[in-house]
């Protein structure tokens, strides 16, 4: 490194600064998007927000239903945009989200980077919260209307707060990543499986098993007293205990039946499939969490009647997840193909990342991989969009900065080695 490149690189190794360099990336992107460029989700996210600022409760008419019933649908997301039309109007509200979501996802940067430290050497901590600042697909996402977002700040928090609870065996430690798994709860439900991988990975942290049991227990408690709010909504509203919805039966059978697609669930973007798959009258006559389950004992029964379809269909799913879905090529031709571009280069360094840093499980790269599994056996069995995998994206990150930097290390010596023998 040089002597005047140094004060430089100086400056830019603060957390001001990488929120800084996050933030302008995001907002110029932000500046030159407009109502017409904005990507919106599924239509539960809008019909619930403005039945919310309505006044009209959380409903909706789900899944191709024309009945409004209550929902038990994650609640930030269309929270947040019904606070957003309420407090800046029809005409500014898509700007307000965008501003904030710039923030969220430079800060998510910021986040990395203190995870980063606790795995790698300074310099590469910081290497991984400049790589999140500049990543493209979530500097992308940050200016569309989805949680991913905020999902991509909240995942390397717990993973952070993870860490610490191994390294200090204290319940606080615990319970902090209790409270950021209950708070995630609310836009990504699902998260919280990732538990069941955490005793392993604090086990492998050094951690004893009963402590390691103990610690997974105390975030577990604490995540479903954040969440119980919701649990008792629902509760109340649908007589059945549910600490909040993953709409899993929708999303699963979306991917296991006769007519299923590896990177579209049918049941959302095809009407006259989803009436040959869906039950019209159950629909109709069955509140939202009961005909949720039906469709997920649905779709069970077709995967165990049709175990190789199914099985081939995991594994499609599982490339789509990490790599990318050729299939966007057809309607998004430009973003796919530089998606699977990035992928593509990246993945290599993952890849190697993941296999050195094994003998490291001690530093915490065991929680990593924990959120790697369950995230892989999740998304394995629901029909796969390019967003699914963006929350985890900064540990992906973390993991390939490693594997460049164990790459790089061994090219240099081996140069050394070369200059020496001449």
């Amino acid at each position: 490194m040089s002597s005047r490149s140094a004060p430089f690189l100086r400056r830019l190794a603060s957390d001001l600064a990488l929120f800084a360099v996050a933030l302008a990336l995001r907002l110029g992107l932000t500046a030159v998007y407009s109502h017409r460029h904005v990507t919106f989700s599924g239509l539960e996210l809008g019909t619930l927000a403005d039945n919310v600022l309505a006044g009209r409760g959380f409903v909706w008419e789900f899944y191709g239903s024309t009945v409004p019933r209550y929902s038990f649908f994650p609640p930030f997301y269309p929270a947040f945009l019904a606070g957003l039309k309420a407090a800046f109007g029809s005409g500014g509200w898509v700007p307000a989200m965008q501003v904030l979501q710039a923030v969220a996802s430079a800060a998510a940067a910021v986040a990395t980077r203190r995870l980063a430290g606790r795995l790698l050497r300074p310099a590469l901590a910081w290497a991984a919260g400049y790589a999140v600042a500049w990543w493209p697909p979530l500097v992308i996402y940050s200016a569309s209307a989805y949680s991913v977002t905020f999902e991509a700040l909240a995942i390397p928090i717990i993973v952070l707060y993870l860490v610490d609870a191994g390294r200090s065996r204290r319940p606080a430690d615990a319970a902090r990543a209790g409270v950021a798994y209950g708070l995630l709860a609310y836009a990504l439900p699902a998260f919280l499986g990732s538990l069941i991988f955490v005793p392993i990975g604090l086990k492998a942290m050094g951690v004893a098993w009963r402590r390691a049991f103990a610690l997974a227990g105390v975030a577990l408690a604490v995540a479903l007293l954040v969440v119980s709010p919701w649990t008792v909504r629902n509760a109340v509203v649908h007589h059945r205990l549910v600490p909040v919805a993953t709409n899993l039966g929708f999303n699963y059978l979306g991917g296991q039946n006769p007519y299923a697609r590896p990177h579209t669930n049918i049941l959302c973007a095809f009407d006259d499939l989803r009436w040959r798959v869906i039950d019209r009258e159950a629909l109709e006559t069955q509140n939202e969490v009961d005909f949720d389950r039906q469709l997920l004992r649905q779709g069970l029964e077709f995967a165990r009647a049709e175990p190789l379809l199914t099985a081939r269909r995991c594994l499609t799913r599982l490339v789509y997840y990490w790599w990318g879905s050729p299939a966007v090529l057809r309607y998004n031709p430009d973003q796919g193909a530089a998606n699977l571009v990035l992928m593509s280069v990246v993945l290599p360094f993952f890849v190697v990342g993941l296999v050195t840093t094994m003998r490291r499980a001690a530093a915490g790269f065991a929680i990593l991989y924990g959120v790697f599994a369950w995230q892989s056996l999740f998304y394995m069995n629901f029909a796969i969009r390019g967003r699914y995998a963006m929350p985890t994206h900064p540990l992906l990150l973390i993991v390939a900065v490693a594997g460049a930097a164990v790459i790089a290390e061994r090219a240099l010596g081996r140069a050394r080695r070369e200059s020496l023998a001449r």
